[in-house]
């Protein structure tokens, strides 16, 4: 079986580096993104099976980065993490088709279970043709 890739969006370099810490623990391979700019590069470049996207970011918003990456590419399980949660933007989330939202903070570990699942459903949807 191939390693799921996943592609962590945060600006906060600690939770940045612990994910990436624990997800490479996990046995998946880990591509990082600081802001907008050098999320869209990576989803134009990589592929991955998921993404971990915060909701703020310096040059942009999490939201917009997943409706761009869920066009590009909606076979992609995305699940959104933020420290500002509202029921406006989690239902604009879920809308926008992330497979999951969590607050921050969380234990990585319901992360983990969170990620598996919403890859496996990902991976079991139809792709377009």
């Amino acid at each position: 079986m191939n390693q799921q890739k996943v592609l962590i969006i945060d600006d906060d370099l600690l939770i940045r580096d612990m994910l990436y810490d624990f997800l490479l623990e996990k046995g998946y391979q880990v591509l990082t993104a600081s802001d907008e700019s050098a999320a869209l590069d990576a989803i134009e470049a990589r592929e991955f099976d998921a993404a971990i996207v915060d909701l703020k970011l310096p040059d942009g918003d999490g939201l917009s980065i997943m409706k761009k990456l869920k066009t590009a590419r909606p076979e992609v399980a995305v699940i959104m993490v933020t420290g500002h949660p509202s029921d406006d933007i989690r239902d604009e989330a879920y809308q926008s088709g992330a497979e999951a939202f969590l607050e921050k903070p969380f234990k990585v570990t319901r992360l983990a279970s969170i990620l598996k699942r919403a890859i496996y459903e990902a991976s079991h949807r139809k792709r377009p043709t």
